[in-house]
């Protein structure tokens, strides 16, 4: 089974983020944008994992984070694209520094490490993939528009839980479902 660990986001959030969406889309540009109702906070992508095997220590892992931290606020703010220099491959929101969030993914992070899952090389930053360019069409001019929203607070999110997610993939794109839920104390 396919899993990943991640934040699910509010439908205030949604509906704020499917509104610019819909204007990116105006742009023409050559970007496939994502649909905003299946979008999630990712933590952590686990991939394929032995539901017999790995999924009780995954589970466990979880379960220990989620009761070693309580409930926070997140700020979603901030725009940008991936690589920060050269052609735009990826657009994304992103979210206002946030000392518990790098604290419960770093600690995800370390206990999967203890169960043979590899570490990210690289830090987390937490942020929405929206869209992936496909060709250079339009593209200086999303980039216009997507600048308007670099320094505007889209919304607050209330984090309460951490979801262990199933990504099923099918020929219309991914979908998830929730394999546990774990309540922050």
């Amino acid at each position: 089974m396919r899993v990943f660990i991640a934040i699910e986001l509010s439908d205030e959030l949604k509906l704020a983020l499917t509104e610019i969406v819909l204007k990116l889309k105006k742009s023409g540009a050559d970007v496939r944008w994502v649909n905003v109702q299946g979008m999630h906070l990712t933590l952590k992508f686990l991939g394929e994992v032995d539901a017999q095997k790995e999924l009780p220590g995954i589970e466990q892992a979880l379960a220990e984070t989620s009761a070693k931290y309580g409930s926070f606020k997140l700020v979603m703010k901030g725009t940008g694209v991936f690589p920060e220099r050269g052609r735009p491959r990826v657009f994304w929101m992103g979210f206002s520094e946030s000392a518990e969030l790098l604290a419960i993914q770093a600690d995800i992070e370390s206990r999967l490490a203890g169960l043979g899952f590899m570490a990210e090389a690289r830090p987390f930053r937490a942020h929405l993939t929206l869209g992936r360019v496909k060709g250079p069409a339009g593209l200086q001019k999303a980039v216009t528009l997507f600048e308007t929203w670099k320094e505007k607070t889209i919304g607050t999110l209330d984090v309460n839980r951490l979801i262990l997610y199933q990504s099923i993939l099918r020929p219309k794109g991914a979908e998830y479902k929730i394999v546990k839920d774990y309540s922050l104390q």
